[in-house]
């Protein structure tokens, strides 16, 4: 039900509540304050900022909060978990990793022994290509520059892809040349730890938008 507010030309509160109720209550009101306005109760509506969003990772499945809001697993590689975290998390948002250009996944593994920075760039074009609309690159905070000038070489603009740095300070963040490193620009995601909630687990700070 509408309710209305009383007040006076300063705009002191002096009544309040439904037509009614305003109604009934006048007289009193107009005896201590002969001079009042009546209008419309309008409430603000407050749109509330999207938070961060924690994603866990690890090679053991079982090492994942079974409630995570998040989760990320390779599609190849030593490690294969993505088909399982299909299963195991069905509600939670998931992230595909591959460790090789060869394979399609949302994310490419930049780093020793994976993918490297130069092979980044058709790797993300490829995956453009097949309608991901912002394929991910994972790298440590002091390899990222790199990838990040490598795919600008290739003529790939940094909001054509998703940034997800690893630096590991045990602080949830994400990384911005504040880090050091030589990093010049602010991560999407940030893995900074490898040992969350006491496990052998990664945890991940998401923007909002790394999951669009």
């Amino acid at each position: 039900m509408r309710k209305f507010a009383v007040r006076t030309p300063k705009g002191k509160l002096v009544g309040w509540g439904t037509a009614k109720a305003v109604a009934k209550a006048m007289p009193k009101i107009l005896a201590k304050a002969p001079h009042v306005s009546v209008a419309p109760v309008v409430h603000k509506i407050v749109r509330r900022k999207p938070q961060p969003i924690t994603m866990y990772d690890s090679v053991n499945v079982g090492q994942i909060p079974a409630d995570a809001a998040a989760v990320a697993g390779y599609v190849n590689g030593h490690w294969p978990t993505f088909s399982t975290l299909v299963r195991t998390h069905p509600n939670a948002k998931r992230v595909s990793i591959a460790v090789s250009v060869f394979t399609d996944a949302q994310v490419l593994d930049v780093e020793r022994g994976d993918a490297t920075p130069d092979e980044a760039p058709g790797w993300v074009k490829l995956q453009k290509q097949r309608g991901e609309k912002r394929p991910g690159v994972y790298a440590a905070v002091s390899e990222a520059q790199t990838v990040i000038d490598e795919l600008a070489r290739h003529g790939i603009k940094r909001d054509q892809y998703r940034l997800w740095t690893a630096h590991y300070t045990d602080v949830p963040h994400l990384c911005t040349p504040k880090c050091g490193n030589g990093f010049r620009d602010r991560a999407d995601a940030t893995q900074y730890t490898d040992k969350a909630l006491g496990r052998n687990l990664d945890a991940s700070l998401c923007s909002p938008g790394f999951f669009e």
